[in-house]
């Protein structure tokens, strides 16, 4: 199982512990494709700081949407069948530990704290 799969099958075991809700997975994978997201849209950032592209940014918002839903939709594709997620998520189970769980909490974190970042860099720029 690689980092993508561990990360979201973190956060999908942290919702199933937590949810007393049936679609406990709908709102795993919208958790875990937004911390995507937020990377994809510092990066994109990043890149159109250092490119100096931010009147091209500032003009097209679909710079932002169309990556940010693109990795909303491949991640419901590639998450959401049922029968795949139970199957994967038992083989999640087998090699959970507790320092690869602590690594992709900090994954979360790290996201949205650099989106955090971007979003205060690119309002500098403007």
């Amino acid at each position: 199982m690689n980092w993508y799969f561990y990360w979201y099958y973190t956060i999908y075991s942290i919702y199933k512990r937590f949810s007393w809700d049936v679609h406990f997975d709908v709102f795993a994978t919208s958790m875990f494709s937004f911390f995507v997201a937020s990377i994809l849209f510092s990066f994109i950032v990043y890149l159109s700081i250092l490119f100096d592209f931010v009147d091209f940014m500032k003009m097209s918002s679909f710079t932002i949407i169309i990556p940010c839903l693109c990795v909303f939709v491949v991640n419901y594709l590639v998450f959401l069948p049922k029968q795949r997620q139970l199957r994967n998520y038992d083989k999640f189970l087998e090699i959970q530990t507790n320092t690869k769980n602590f690594i992709s909490i900090l994954l979360s974190v790290f996201s949205v704290s650099v989106l955090v970042f971007s979003i205060i860099l690119a309002r500098k720029f403007t």
